[in-house]
């Protein structure tokens, strides 16, 4: 192999190597924001907006356990439930259809194994958005809200579903109270 053919086979390797190493530690987004003006400090208690329901009244699986574990979250920031409550909390979920683009060699009698042709292969995968959101009960305006984004897997067990909900609430409420940026 001569060396252009040997530093194409080592640049293969490195990238190969840097995604997977990004591949492990890229498990979900978190991204909040807040009403700047809103006075945080008073928020003690807290009652559920909503209860997410399909047209047959019956509450899913992941509702339950979205409702469960944004409920320790908040009772762990020292919130209360309370009929009259400081916020309404609301847990939202959403299912986005999203498309990748990889380049992948191209294989076959007619190419070399290490050629420098590519083929572009488009890539179908869902992405669950989960959104907690604070509400003025007053105003019934957001004053905070925190989201998390993960790729979609199906094969996972109930407790590796339960395990990745409650990461993805506690680094949501990482954000929480929120941290004026310093001045």
């Amino acid at each position: 192999m001569n060396l252009c053919g040997q530093l194409n086979l080592l640049s293969r390797v490195a990238t190969l190597c840097a995604l997977l190493l990004l591949g492990g530690c890229a498990g979900y987004q978190v991204r909040g924001d807040y009403a700047e003006e809103f006075d945080f400090s008073r928020i003690h208690t807290y009652r559920w907006a909503m209860e997410n329901r399909d047209a047959q009244g019956v509450v899913g699986l992941r509702e339950q356990r979205m409702r469960q574990t944004v409920e320790q979250a908040l009772q762990d920031e020292g919130l209360s439930p309370a009929e009259t409550a400081d916020v309404l909390v609301r847990v939202l979920y959403r299912i986005d259809n999203r498309q990748e683009y990889r380049q992948e060699p191209g294989f076959g009698f007619w190419r070399p194994f290490f050629s420098h042709d590519r083929d572009v292969v488009a890539h179908d995968y869902q992405m669950g958005v989960l959104t907690v959101e604070m509400i003025e009960p007053n105003t019934n305006r957001v004053v905070w809200q925190g989201s998390s984004s993960r790729r979609m897997s199906y094969d996972q067990t109930p407790e590796e579903k339960i395990k990745n909900l409650e990461e993805e609430v506690r680094a949501i409420f990482e954000r929480y109270p929120p941290q004026p940026a310093a001045q």
